[in-house]
């Protein structure tokens, strides 16, 4: 009932809480997998045949199906959601008679006028078009069809409102009810075309409609208010009321709202492409895009341009799935996403919607520091290439492709698991999903380590070129993995006992800031670049294993921190590295310099060995 933008299965809306309806079990099951008029046919052979109950009937059945929490009528044309309503009605004793003004009296308001049908059985009494509603506004609306007003003429206590209609292929006179209900007739309308489909001999018709069906203007626009206007409670319980109590059948459309776009596929609203064009703003305003985003289509192209504003600080208010054909941020768009209490998921890619349906191009910044989590996911077939910066704040936020290399971080781009960030951020499962491409960074201030699974596996692959820069006291993942260029850089490092089974490996490996980093691998570390110690101890001192360099062009060991090798590691120098020693080296077992492997000891430079010196 809240006026929220929805489709099929986007749904945007503040947190609520809906029961379930109370559809027995099997009741749709002849509808399962079909659609078209195939699938109009199976419902109305589902719901035709009800109860039929008499017109005079409705004033007693009313109180059953259409009461508010306080016992009082509920009257779309006069309620105010959410606000308090001009006046209210109660059952029985404020029925109409006769009428001047609004909040006379409440009557029975056939909302598919009854002059479309001939008035006659059973569509003249059938609950489910039918709503006590204020006599007066009643009155006015006639029966003019339900459209988009223009210019009103008359309008409503509760804003309702009749006047010319705005809707492309009608240009008559329409009676526009409040935003918060148009899902209601929406949902109504499609009811009474399935439930007398094919059964609408000699109905006369209206501007509105052809026989029970709709004409194609009207039929595009209740499915852009059923999209709109999601089922609400209000609908649920009346639709569980006039099944148990009146009529023995059901509105598929409240139990099953995406019925209506697998039937009238052709009149759905089409993707379109939308600019961010405010400083600050609400994802889900409509005013908040170019053109206005009144209607989320699965599949729209949602664009934040630095050329159209260059800071976008964007608040993040939906809850449930979103699904949109690209996501891009470009030309130095700087964007935020922020927000305390909404989380979601935003799935990236629809078919035929271009690529990379992810996109964060060169000099642009993406930072995610909602205090809820948020997901951007690209499911199977779609891609994301990132060239900008991406940082994670505040929550756990996730980053989930689906096949190897379906995310590519490329040369300049930066991912930062900035501060108060906590778990793995691009998830557990996807394996090789995640890549970092020669000149790319992650940094890591906070969470966990960037892999995801369980050595051997991982979900991040660091290319050669690619660097890993860890800035955290924190343990980093290294028995069994592979890192191009490994950078521990924060002052207060201090981790004595780094352990693991397997070879660590690196191309090149530095610490710029530590004051302990002590490896302790049984299995061995390979390094095949240079080693860097610039700032407090890097200590290899594992229970036996070997450091080895295993360049194939020369490599450095340098620096002005401190290299300590324990009692237990070798050290070995492999069949084509060239190993030149910039600092002091103590191998605190062997020192082994394989077929082909080279030594140099700078000027000034010592090297002890204090097991034996073997050369192969």
């Amino acid at each position: 009932m809240r006026f929220v933008f929805r489709v099929l299965t986007i749904i945007i809306f503040p947190f609520i809480t809906i029961a379930q309806a109370q559809i027995p079990p099997g009741y749709y099951n002849p509808a399962t997998g079909l659609s078209g008029t195939a699938l109009q046919q199976a419902l109305h052979d589902i719901i035709d045949n009800h109860t039929v109950v008499s017109y005079n009937s409705l004033w007693t059945w009313f109180q059953k199906t259409d009461k508010k929490a306080n016992g009082k009528v509920w009257d779309m044309y006069s309620d105010i959601p959410g606000g308090t309503p001009p006046y209210e009605y109660t059952f029985i004793s404020d029925q109409c008679g006769g009428y001047s003004n609004e909040g006379d009296c409440y009557n029975r308001e056939h909302s598919w006028p009854k002059s479309w049908f001939g008035d006659v059985s059973p569509m003249n009494s059938d609950i489910f078009h039918l709503y006590p509603t204020d006599g007066k506004v009643n009155g006015m609306r006639d029966n003019y069809p339900y459209g988009k007003v223009g210019t009103a003429t008359w309008t409503s206590l509760n804003g309702s409102k009749r006047g010319n209609s705005v809707s492309p292929g009608y240009t008559g006179t329409v009676f526009e009810p409040r935003d918060e209900y148009k899902g209601d007739f929406a949902r109504t309308y499609f009811y009474m075309e399935t439930r007398y489909y094919n059964e609408d001999s000699g109905w006369p018709g209206s501007p509105m409609t052809s026989g029970s069906q709709l004409l194609p203007w009207a039929q595009t626009l209740m499915l852009l208010w059923n999209l709109q206007d999601p089922v609400s409670q209000k609908e649920i319980n009346r639709n569980d009321s006039i099944y148990k109590n009146v009529q023995h059948n059901r509105n598929p459309f409240i139990d099953h709202p995406e019925y209506a776009g697998m039937i009238w596929p052709q009149y759905m609203p089409q993707p379109a492409t939308y600019t961010w064009n405010v400083t600050s703003g609400n994802w889900s305003s409509a005013s908040s895009w170019t053109p206005a985003r009144n209607v989320v289509v699965t599949g729209d192209i949602l664009l934040f341009d630095g050329n159209v504003k260059s800071v976008s600080n964007v608040t993040v208010d939906f809850s449930s799935p979103q699904t949109v054909g690209r996501l891009r941020i470009i030309n130095n768009a700087m964007v935020t996403f922020t927000g305390s209490s909404a989380s979601g998921t935003i799935t990236i890619g629809v078919t035929g919607s271009g690529a990379p349906q992810f996109e964060v191009t060169t000099g642009s910044v993406l930072t995610i520091e909602n205090l809820s989590p948020v997901t951007i996911n690209l499911p199977s077939g779609f891609t994301g290439a990132i060239s900008g910066n991406i940082i994670f704040r505040n929550a756990a936020h996730r980053m989930t492709g689906t096949g190897p290399g379906s995310m590519v971080f490329d040369s300049g781009s930066v991912f930062t698991a900035g501060s108060g960030f906590s778990g793995a951020p691009f998830g557990t499962t996807a394996i090789n999903s995640v890549s970092f491409g020669g000149g790319s960074v992650y940094v890591l201030e906070s969470g966990l380590p960037p892999f995801g699974a369980e050595s051997p596996a991982s979900v991040v692959v660091f290319l050669t070129g690619s660097q890993y820069k860890h800035k955290a006291n924190s343990v980093p993942s290294l028995s069994g993995r592979n890192y191009s260029h490994f950078e521990i850089d924060f002052p207060g490092f201090n981790q004595s006992v780094i352990s693991g089974t397997a070879v660590c490996t690196f191309d090149n490996l530095s610490i710029t800031n530590a004051i302990l980093a002590g490896f302790d691998f049984p299995g061995g570390c390979t390094i095949r670049g240079n080693l860097l110690v610039n700032s407090g101890i890097l200590r290899f001192n594992p229970s036996q294993g070997i450091l080895k360099f295993d360049g194939t062009s020369a490599q450095a060991i340098s620096g002005t921190g401190n290299l300590e090798v324990g009692a237990n590691c070798d050290v070995t120098i492999g069949h084509a590295s060239t190993t030149i020693v910039n600092k002091n080296l103590n191998p605190g077992k062997d020192l082994v310099i394989l077929s082909g492997g080279k030594l140099t000891v700078s000027d000034g430079i010592t090297l002890t060995v204090n097991g034996e010196t073997i050369i192969n």
